[in-house]
């Protein structure tokens, strides 16, 4: 082996090097868009779920609560009550199955996953269905 040629291999080491630190810097940079825009997400559908359920729980009392005012029989009164057990049901379902993922963070300033064990992270994991 000559010099020309060890120069040869100590050149393509080093653009080696320098490709590999770019392939780094790139998934790096990937990750990091990913993990905000996951968390973008999230605060997205937290602030969606907690506008949204008020506003469809009136939007859909609301004529029940009219038609019990206006109509005064028993019939439709108990048609419209049971309606809005109906939709309260709804709610509390699709509140339960909301998000596996949401970070509580506790009065003493730790972090929960929701199911109240504790984490070192902001790496919260999925809660167990049951």
């Amino acid at each position: 082996m000559n010099d020309n040629e060890l120069d040869d291999l100590i050149r393509d080491t080093l653009q080696r090097d320098a490709m590999l630190d770019d392939i780094q810097q790139q998934v790096m940079q990937t990750l990091k868009r990913d993990a905000r825009r996951a968390q973008l997400r999230q605060w997205c559908r937290i602030v969606a779920f907690s506008f949204g359920l008020p506003l469809v729980a009136v939007v859909m009392l609301m004529p029940v609560y009219y038609m019990v005012t206006t109509f005064h029989n028993v019939y439709v009164t108990a048609s419209m009550a049971f309606y809005f057990i109906a939709v309260i049901g709804a709610l509390v379902i699709n509140g339960n199955n909301f998000s596996d993922n949401i970070v509580i963070i506790t009065p003493r300033g730790g972090l929960t996953n929701g199911n109240g064990s504790q984490g070192t992270s902001l790496e919260v994991q999925r809660k167990q269905k049951s």
